[in-house]
């Protein structure tokens, strides 16, 4: 029974018990401080991590904006290209139909100047036909008259080539 105990006299134990009590304060207080050091660093560590993930959330909101805006810019430019490749498109079908209607007004005014040139030509042979008509008309009735006159002139002839020969055998 004794085997354990110490064996104090009962002073020492009044004043073991106050050095034990003081330290027990001491340590409590020792881990009180401890406990309040432990939760500042804990409270500096939920902080920081706060921080990080709120400039986390900021930056991932950011790059997600930042790529929104660039998927809308490429959205935009590609609607821009497509409306520029039709107005392109248009004009060049403008230009197209353009270039055939006076590709087709050319061929209009040649081929009226073509049909003038042969009327123009047509004209001109109907009255060289006419004049020559009216030539062939005129050496007609000069033919005739010619014809005449040598019939005439043939019968005068004939007359005074009788009249000559009556003349001559008369004498």
């Amino acid at each position: 029974r004794y085997c354990f105990s110490l064996q104090v006299p009962h002073f020492a134990n009044f004043y073991l018990k106050i050095f034990i009590l003081i330290i027990l304060i001491l340590l409590i207080i020792l881990i009180i401080i401890l406990l309040i050091i432990l939760i500042i660093i804990l409270l500096i560590i939920l902080i920081i991590l706060l921080i990080i993930l709120i400039t986390l959330i900021i930056l991932i909101t950011l790059i997600l904006l930042i790529f929104l805006i660039l998927i809308l810019l490429i959205f935009l430019i590609l609607i821009l290209l497509i409306f520029l490749i039709l107005i392109l498109l248009i004009f060049l079908i403008l230009l197209i139909i353009l270039l055939l209607l006076l590709i087709l007004i050319i061929l209009i005014t040649l081929i009226l100047l073509l049909i003038l040139l042969i009327l123009q030509c047509a004209t001109s042979l109907i009255l060289l036909a006419e004049e020559e008509s009216q030539s062939v008309a005129e050496a007609e009735k000069l033919f005739k008259q010619a014809y005449k006159y040598a019939e005439i002139s043939y019968k005068k002839s004939q007359q005074t080539c009788q009249q000559s020969l009556m003349h001559d055998t008369a004498h």
